[in-house]
């Protein structure tokens, strides 16, 4: 070998690093003996489409899914759910960038901005971003630990609730809907909309913060509700996608990487790893769609309302379990695909692009 045809090899080898280590130890030394035969005897680096074919190459073999049909449905479904928990992780770093809760006196100065000389009787303050609303009332009577393992309901935004008595007012509230909307406009606050269904609420925005009035129904309609919350940064939609896509791009992966160990094992432990990802993906299933669902609220999210917590359903009653249950079949099922088996041949097909010429 000529010195010149040593060097391409060292360069050839480098270049397949794009494809899999087991695919490398199977197939490349016949790949760069092959290319290099082809090669000019003076050609001492790889010719722009040799390069080109052996990084495509090596693309396409690393996202190959082998086994068939229930192959492909396992690398969908770990895809979407890879990407969910990638969206929640970009939803996370978005929300680092809300605008700060104002302070306790500030919060007591919106209430002037909706009615005049308010008789405040309570105010509670979640410092969360979102948090149980148990947490507005007192706290929850359930235990710590059940709460952590089986979630709860009514998973909302932390901020401020403030609870105005108004028993003296004489105006039914329907009839005060203009004077609200007058007073937040002047103040500044954007007001988005206000609903006539019980209990009638008023929304507004200003300065990165939404404020909902809300008159709590009964007897004598004697009583506003008046929220302050964060609004949703504008970073949180992009990096939502962002994490999204790199989520699914692991998932993918992953799901390659279960099907090559799932050809190469002893056929009960072959059994086993199928089960095992047929469990997690059934487990997964209900709350990977509604976490998508929640997921398109929050991309179309424009900041003019009270947010939703992107990763909503894991805190949900029931859904928890299920997304932890499913997180452990996941991981138990990996472990045994990658536990060595001293019975265990290379029966993939390894079929990929060499025509690196």
């Amino acid at each position: 070998m000529t010195e010149a045809e040593s060097t391409l090899e060292k360069r050839l080898r480098r270049l397949l690093s794009a494809y899999p280590h087991w695919y490398r130890r199977a197939r490349g030394d016949e790949m760069v003996a092959t290319i290099v035969e082809a090669s000019g005897s003076d050609q001492d680096r790889p010719t722009r489409r040799q390069r080109r074919d052996l990084l495509v190459g090596g693309l396409r073999c690393r996202l190959r899914i082998r086994g068939g049909r229930g192959a492909v449905v396992l690398a969908v479904v770990a895809a979407l759910m890879f990407g969910v928990v990638g969206a929640w992780a970009g939803a996370w770093a978005g929300w680092q960038t809300a605008t700060p809760l104002p302070g306790e006196a500030a919060s007591r100065d919106f209430v002037h901005d909706v009615l005049p000389d308010p008789k405040v009787s309570k105010t509670v303050r979640v410092g969360a971003l979102f948090s149980y609303d148990t947490d507005y009332t007192g706290g929850s009577t359930d235990p710590a630990w059940a709460t952590a393992l089986f979630g709860g309901d009514d998973y909302v935004a932390g901020g401020d609730l403030v609870t105005i008595d108004v028993t003296q007012m004489h105006n039914p509230w329907n009839d005060t809907m203009a004077d609200l909307t007058d007073r937040l406009r002047a103040r500044g606050w954007q007001v988005d909309a206000h609903s006539r269904y019980q209990p009638p609420t008023l929304t507004a925005h200003r300065d990165g913060l939404v404020l909902e009035v809300s008159s709590v129904v009964d007897t004598t309609n004697s009583i506003h509700e008046l929220s302050i919350t964060r609004a949703q940064p504008a970073a949180v939609a992009p990096l939502v996608i962002l994490g999204f896509l790199l989520g699914a791009l692991c998932g993918w992966l992953f799901a390659v990487r279960m099907t090559v160990l799932a050809n190469v094992r002893r056929p009960g432990r072959r059994l086993v790893v199928r089960i095992g990802s047929g469990v997690a993906i059934g487990l997964a299933a209900f709350p990977t769609v509604l976490a998508l669902m929640v997921l398109g609220t929050v991309v179309a999210d424009d900041g003019t309302t009270s947010p939703a917590a992107p990763w909503t359903p894991l805190y949900f009653i029931l859904m928890r379990p299920l997304c932890l249950f499913a997180a452990v079949v996941m991981l138990a099922t990996a472990a045994t695909a990658h536990f060595p088996s001293r019975a265990a041949t290379a029966s993939v097909a390894v079929s990929a692009p060499t025509r690196a010429r």
